[in-house]
């Protein structure tokens, strides 16, 4: 008896991430009432954003049917867009996901538009898995692993780049912000509200990332701004975990660079081509060390 699991809680409240959840595409109500709804009725459908990553956050009137929803749904593999991502679901409130209860339901959504029709189709009977196909998105139950988290933020951030010598992998990523308008807050729109966005990527991989250069706000250890047009830069523990966060990133900036061009629309400002960003894996220069 002693090696038995505890009875999963008999509260109905189930939160759920998405890994690997491109920055173009936001959770929202009506995307978890069309997944956990068909298992049964819920009484509280909402949206936490008040972590590095949305959670989802639902409660069925029946505890039991809870249980079957999650065991049903946990580790499926949903393909938006040729992106896989992992779905993560777990007893009780969005705090173990690094987020808090909200007190009423969120709306919202990122830059580019909201998520598209992609969860898997439900089936109330225990032990069904979903179906293989929906909306044009392919689940498929490989058990999955999640990111990990604990990233520190862009202003002191930690470093895969001290010590001697080059990270397993890095990469310098270009943003190409001299093709945006001046006026354009491009440095905030990348990293986001409280470094939203780039806590989001971290969590999201385990990727180290940082907004350095010229109007990046970091501060080197000299004292300024690193003196060259402002990229990104990614470490990584290895070559599997930086390719994530580097598809992440030009994921990112593809939002960034749609949000502007909407943003000179709406303020009457002349649009014109955006380059795209350039990436420089593994460079024989790499910047100066993070400030510790």
């Amino acid at each position: 008896l002693g090696g038995m699991l505890p009875p999963p809680p008999a509260t109905g409240l189930l939160s759920l991430v998405i890994d690997n959840l491109g920055f173009r595409y936001a959770l929202s109500e009506q995307d978890l009432s069309e997944m956990f709804g068909r298992w049964g009725q819920l009484d509280q459908i909402s949206v936490s954003r008040d972590g590095p990553r949305e959670v989802g956050v639902v409660k069925f009137q029946n505890p039991e049917v809870a249980n079957v929803a999650k065991r049903q749904l946990h580790g499926y593999v949903v393909f938006l867009d040729g992106m896989p991502g992992t779905l993560h679901v777990a007893h009780g409130g969005p705090e173990q996901f690094g987020g808090r209860m909200p007190l009423a339901p969120q709306g919202g959504s990122l830059p580019s538009g909201a998520m598209p029709k992609s969860f898997p189709p439900t089936s109330p009977i225990p032990g069904a898995p979903p179906a293989a196909e929906a909306s044009g998105a392919v689940a498929a139950n490989d058990g999955g692993g999640g990111g990990s988290g604990g990233m520190t933020d862009n202003d002191n951030g930690g470093s895969g780049t001290k010590g001697a010598g080059a990270p397993a992998w890095c990469c310098k990523v270009i943003v190409q912000a001299q093709d945006l308008h001046k006026d354009y807050p491009t440095c905030l729109k990348v990293l986001g509200t409280e470094n939203a966005n780039i806590e989001h990527l971290r969590s999201m991989t385990g990727c180290s990332v940082h907004l350095r250069g010229m109007g990046s706000g970091y501060v080197e250890n000299d004292g300024r701004e690193l003196q060259e047009a402002m990229f990104l830069w990614l470490s990584a523990d290895s070559e599997d975990v930086g390719k994530a966060g580097l598809e992440m990133t030009l994921d990112l900036l593809k939002s960034v660079y749609d949000d502007h061009q909407s943003w000179c629309t709406g303020n009457s400002f002349p649009t014109q081509p955006i380059s795209d960003p350039m990436v420089i894996e593994n460079p024989e220069a790499l910047p100066p060390p993070l400030v510790s």
